[in-house]
C-alpha cells in the first residue's frame, strides 16, 4: 500500500514530514526476495565449446542459488531508489554476456568457449577443457571430445546454473549443456539458465542438446547449415556451438516483496507486477534504471 498524495491536506509542511517518515517507519526495512539472472554467452563455430549460461542468484526461502549452494539471505531494502539492469545475451559468436544488477547483488555475464562466466564455457572439440563458472552463480563448462582423425571431435557443453555441461563424446556429438535452476518466486514454476550445447563432430548426426532452462542446442561444428540455436530469451540461456553460434538469451529479474510496500519501476524498464499471496512480485525482462520504493 503506497502513501496518497499529501499536496491537499491540512497538514503543514513539518507535520506532512513527520506523518509521512512515521507511515515509512511502519513499512520498511522490508526484506525483498529475489532472482537475479544474467545474460547468457554466445556460442562459437569452429568446433569451440557451448557457451555457458548467465549467473543466477536467488534469495528465494527453500529454493537454491547458482552453482549448487543454498539461497542466499533476503535484500533488506528501505524506501528510496535501486539500480536495477537486465544484462543482454551475447549478440554474435565468442561475445559473453552481460551483467544482470539488483541493487548490491550482480550475476555475471556467461562465459563463451573455455572462458570463464556465471557459467563457464565448453571445451574446445581437440580436448580443450571447460571454464569454471562464478561460485555461487554456476557451474563447470564440459570438456572437448578430443578424438583423433579429420573432423571427429566433439566439442563440450556449456555450464548451467545447477549442473556441469557434459564433455563432448570422441567421434560422436557434442557434450550437452548444463541444467539450470527452477524457481517459484512468481506462483508459477520456471527454469533459468541452462548451458549451450557443445557442437558434434563432423561425421555426427547432431551436436550436444541445450540444458534445461533456455541452453540452445548444438550443431556440427564443420557445417555452416548446422548452426548452434540460440539461448532463449529472458532466461539466461548459453548459446549452442556449432557451423556458426548461436546467440546468447537475455537476462531477468524478478523481486518480491510485501504487499504493504510500493515499487515503482524506471522509464526504460519493461516490467509487469503481479499479486502472490501476501506478496507483490515484479518481474523485469529489459532496461538500466532505478526502481523507487515506497
Amino acid at each position: 500500500m503506497s502513501v496518497g498524495s499529501l499536496t491537499n491536506s491540512q497538514l503543514q509542511s513539518g507535520e506532512k514530514y513527520i506523518n509521512l517518515s512515521a507511515r515509512m517507519g511502519d513499512i520498511y526495512p522490508i526484506d525483498a526476495q529475489y532472482v537475479v539472472v544474467a545474460g547468457g554467452g554466445a556460442g562459437v563455430g569452429g568446433g569451440g565449446g557451448g557457451a555457458g549460461a548467465g549467473g543466477y542468484r536467488s534469495s528465494v526461502i527453500g529454493e537454491s542459488s547458482g552453482g549448487g549452494l543454498a539461497a542466499e539471505a533476503p535484500l533488506s531494502v528501505s524506501w528510496g531508489t535501486y539500480q536495477v539492469t537486465i544484462g543482454a545475451g551475447g549478440s554474435s559468436p565468442g561475445v559473453a554476456g552481460s551483467d544482470s544488477v539488483f541493487h548490491n547483488i550482480t550475476s555475471n555475464g556467461g562465459g563463451v568457449a573455455q572462458q570463464t562466466g556465471g557459467s563457464g564455457g565448453g571445451g574446445s572439440s581437440a580436448g580443450g577443457v571447460g571454464a569454471v563458472g562464478t561460485s555461487g552463480q554456476g557451474s563447470k563448462g564440459g570438456n572437448g571430445g578430443g578424438a583423433s582423425g579429420y573432423f571427429q571431435h566433439a566439442s563440450g557443453g556449456g555450464g548451467g546454473a545447477s549442473a556441469n555441461g557434459q564433455n563432448g563424446i570422441s567421434d560422436q556429438v557434442g557434450g550437452a549443456g548444463g541444467n539450470g535452476v527452477t524457481t517459484n518466486i512468481t506462483g508459477s514454476a520456471a527454469t533459468y539458465a541452462g548451458g549451450g550445447g557443445g557442437g558434434g563432430g563432423g561425421y555426427s548426426q547432431r551436436g550436444g542438446s541445450g540444458g534445461a532452462g533456455g541452453g540452445g542446442g548444438g550443431g556440427i561444428w564443420n557445417d555452416s547449415n548446422r548452426p548452434g540455436g540460440p539461448g532463449g530469451v529472458n532466461t539466461g540461456g548459453g548459446g549452442g556451438s556449432g557451423g556458426v553460434g548461436g546467440a546468447g538469451g537475455s537476462g531477468y529479474i524478478a523481486i518480491k516483496y510485501p504487499n504493504t510496500a510500493s515499487l515503482t519501476v524506471g522509464p526504460s524498464h519493461v516490467a509487469t507486477t503481479t499479486s502472490v499471496g501476501d506478496y507483490m512480485v515484479t518481474v523485469f525482462t529489459a532496461g538500466d534504471d532505478q526502481i523507487k520504493l515506497l
